[in-house]
C-alpha cells in the first residue's frame, strides 16, 4: 500500500533496504555420484557456505533489486568435487499507475553439474570433475489491471542461453539457447473465482549440431508450444487453487526426429484448515530438454507437501515428490520415475538466527539399469540473517 501512494502522487523519496545473509550447511550424502552398482557406492560429507546479498532501491514509481550469490562445496573424501557457483540477479521495475506495470529481470549463472547429474548421469566417472556451464537469462514482462481487475493482462518475452565451459569434446553438443513468448488473461467472473488463458512459445535452437546423416537425427532445435486454460479459486483468503488444461506440441527442424503433441495440465492447490498449517499439493505435465538420450523428455510430476508451525520457534516441511521422465525419441525407450521423500525442521532461535536438519531419501528407477540409483541425505543447516 504504502509502495502505491508513493508511486500515485509522484514523490521521488529514495528508498533503500539491504538483506545480507549466510548459510551454512554441513551434508552427508550416501552416493554421491547416484551410482546403480552398490559396490561402486561413494558416501561423503560436504561443507557448504553460501553468502547471500541484496540491494533494494526505491525512487518514485522505480524500484530496483539486485542479488549477489555464492555457494562453495567442499567434499571431505572427493576433493575433485569441489564446487564454486556465482549468481548475479537484478529486478528492475516501473509502476507508471496502479494499472500498468513494467519490469526487466535478468540474472547470470556461473555454476556447476554434479557428478551424475545431467549429461554425466548414469556414468559420473567419465570426467574427473564437475561439469560447469554458464547461464543468462533475461526477461521484459509487462501487466496491465492488478489482481483485483475485471480483466488482468499479461505479458512476457524470455531469453535464456546455457554454454558449458569444460569438456568441449561433448558439452558443446548441448550448448543451446531459448526465446521464449507468454500471453496470459485473467477474468474475475465471480468474487473469488477467475478465468485464466495462457498461451506460450518456445523457439530453442542448438548452438552446435552434430554432422548430419541422412536418415539419422541430428540437430535438436524446435519450436515448442502451450496453450492452457482453467480457473482460479481463492475460497477463504487462506485456501486457494488452481486447475489449467490445455495442449502441446514440439515440433523438430529436423525431419528424421518424430514431432510431439499432447495434453499438458498444471494443478497447483494450497489448504490450510488452521493458521499455523497448511497442505500443498502440485501436479503438472511439460517438457524438459534432454540430457543426452533421446529428442526430449515429458515429465509427469506430482508434490505434496505438509507446512505445519508448532510455535513462534519451530516449523517444519515434509515434502513428496514423483517425477515421470519419459524420453521422447530414444530407440529402446527409456522412462524413469524418480520419488523424493524430504523432511526439514527449523529452529528460530532469534529473528537472526536458525537453525535446522533435514532428512532425504531419493529412489530413481529406470528400464535401463544403469540410471537406477538410490541415496539417503542428512542435512544439518544455519542461516544467519539480518532480515
Amino acid at each position: 500500500a504504502a509502495e502505491e501512494d508513493t508511486a500515485s502522487s509522484g514523490k521521488t523519496d529514495v528508498l533503500m533496504d539491504v538483506n545480507l545473509s549466510l548459510d551454512f550447511t554441513e551434508q552427508y550424502d550416501s552416493n554421491v555420484f547416484r551410482d546403480a552398482d552398490d559396490d561402486r557406492k561413494v558416501d561423503d560429507w560436504i561443507s557448504i557456505l553460501s553468502p547471500h546479498a541484496q540491494l533494494g532501491l526505491g525512487y518514485g514509481i522505480f524500484r530496483a533489486t539486485l542479488d549477489l550469490d555464492y555457494t562453495q562445496g567442499w567434499y571431505q573424501e572427493s576433493e575433485d568435487d569441489n564446487y564454486q557457483d556465482h549468481w548475479l540477479g537484478s529486478d528492475l521495475r516501473w509502476r507508471f499507475n496502479h494499472r500498468n506495470e513494467l519490469a526487466f529481470r535478468s540474472r547470470f549463472d556461473a555454476a556447476h553439474e554434479d557428478r551424475g547429474t545431467e549429461l554425466t548421469e548414469g556414468g559420473a566417472r567419465v570426467v574427473p570433475e564437475p561439469v560447469e556451464f554458464d547461464a543468462q537469462r533475461h526477461e521484459l514482462w509487462y501487466q496491465l489491471g492488478t489482481r483485483q481487475s475485471v480483466g488482468r493482462l499479461v505479458l512476457t518475452g524470455t531469453y535464456y542461453e546455457k554454454q558449458y565451459s569444460n569438456f568441449r569434446e561433448f558439452t558443446r553438443f548441448r550448448d543451446y539457447e531459448e526465446n521464449r513468448v507468454m500471453s496470459a488473461f485473467f477474468w474475475n467472473v465471480a468474487g473469488r473465482t477467475g478465468v485464466q488463458f495462457e498461451v506460450t512459445a518456445r523457439d530453442i535452437n542448438y548452438l552446435t549440431d552434430p554432422t548430419p546423416v541422412s536418415g539419422q537425427p541430428d540437430t535438436l532445435d524446435a519450436l515448442a508450444t502451450e496453450f492452457l486454460t482453467g480457473v482460479n479459486w481463492n475460497v477463504t483468503g487462506k485456501s486457494n487453487a488452481s486447475v489449467l488444461l490445455g495442449y502441446r506440441q514440439r515440433n523438430f527442424d529436423d525431419n528424421d526426429r518424430e514431432d510431439f503433441s499432447g495434453p499438458s495440465w498444471r494443478i497447483d492447490t494450497r489448504w490450510s484448515p488452521k493458521e499455523h498449517m497448511a497442505f500443498t499439493l502440485l501436479t503438472a505435465r511439460e517438457d524438459r530438454e534432454t540430457n543426452g538420450l533421446g529428442s526430449f523428455i515429458d515429465v509427469k510430476t506430482t508434490r505434496a507437501g505438509w507446512e505445519m508451525d508448532w510455535n513462534s520457534r519451530f516449523s517444519s516441511v515434509l515434502t513428496l515428490l514423483v517425477d515421470k521422465e519419459d524420453y521422447e525419441g530414444t530407440e529402446d525407450g527409456r522412462v524413469d520415475t524418480n520419488r523424493v521423500a524430504r523432511f526439514d525442521f527449523e529452529y528460530h532461535m532469534r529473528y537472526w538466527l536458525d537453525f535446522g536438519v533435514s532428512l532425504v531419501n531419493e529412489r530413481n528407477n529406470s528400464d535401463i539399469d544403469r540410471f537406477n540409483y538410490e541415496r539417503n541425505l542428512f542435512l544439518l543447516f544455519m542461516k544467519i540473517s539480518n532480515e
